[in-house]
């Protein structure tokens, strides 16, 4: 049912949260002014929303569920998103809000769109299209604005977690001090994918081990050059190939989803509104957000 709500897109009113003797105090700078209609709000752990038939929008609190309030949100014009507010949890772990296509590897939120899962061998063309607005209320804690995929050697659509073999992520924008490991980055100015130039900010060869779901795998990470800049396209085709060649992967692992969302941890809190994410893969189109209405 349409809730008679007109909230103004990246002005929400932040107070306080109070956890134990800390206080998170936000005071948001007003960015954007648009005035839209919530259509559907849920702030239940894992919720999700289907979105223009082949996305799923996921409240996914993975990490922490104590001193966190997150909800994923549909508006009436069909953009969607979510927003977040979390003190000094127990878990010091991320949380990530995300829109899904596809399949996951523990077979989760499964969702298949007719196209994924696919062989690395069988990806000729994969792009992301963008338009998004966001805001995060206080940058002096985790956050990163990111994509990601798995790569597995069964055909997701079951758990086939113990078959993971990489986990790759595209960081758009970060706290800037998060993960800031020692020798990175990894290789400056790896991939141009014909618009923006990304660092391989991060390779970690055995990386999650045996306290994560099917750990053990080969973790690459890499960050836009211009930090805080978010692509209208990006290519992600080069970064496949770039993980294909460098670490000698075969041409017969899967990609079974495509993730987008905001990883954050404590004392974080901020909104994000996709007005459209889509993908092409192999020519086929995947809309989501205002041009579906």
């Amino acid at each position: 049912m349409k809730k008679s709500v007109l909230i103004m897109v990246l002005l929400i009113i932040v107070t306080s949260l109070t956890v134990g003797c800390e206080k998170l105090e936000i005071d948001p700078e007003v960015t954007e002014t648009e005035e839209v209609v919530v259509l559907t709000e849920d702030s239940t752990d894992n919720a999700q929303f289907l979105i223009d038939e082949n996305f799923k929008l996921i409240n996914n609190m993975w990490s922490a569920k104590d001193q966190v309030n997150q909800s994923i949100i549909e508006f009436e014009d069909g953009s969607y998103g979510w927003t977040w507010k979390r003190g000094a949890s127990s878990d010091n772990g991320p949380n990530y809000p995300e829109v899904l296509l596809g399949v996951k590897p523990w077979g989760s939120h499964e969702f298949t769109t007719g196209v994924l899962p696919l062989q690395l061998d069988e990806i000729d063309s994969l792009q992301l299209e963008l338009d998004i607005e966001y805001e995060v209320y206080d940058r002096d804690h985790e956050f990163d604005l990111a994509f990601e995929m798995w790569l597995t050697e069964e055909k997701p659509g079951s758990n086939v977690r113990n078959s993971i073999t990489d986990e790759i992520m595209i960081w758009f924008d970060w706290q800037e001090d998060l993960w800031d490991w020692e020798g990175l980055p990894y290789d400056d100015y790896a991939v141009n994918d014909g618009y923006n130039d990304y660092h391989y900010n991060a390779y970690v060869s055995d990386f999650g081990g045996s306290d994560w779901v099917g750990g053990g795998w080969e973790y690459s990470q890499f960050r836009i050059a211009d930090k805080g800049t978010i692509p209208q396209v990006v290519n992600l085709k080069p970064f496949l190939d770039r993980i294909k060649a460098e670490h000698g992967k075969s041409g017969e692992l899967w990609v079974g989803a495509l993730e987008f969302g905001m990883e954050y941890g404590d004392n974080s809190a901020g909104i994000v509104r996709i007005k459209n994410l889509n993908y092409i893969i192999n020519g086929h189109k995947f809309e989501s957000g205002l041009d579906q209405l």
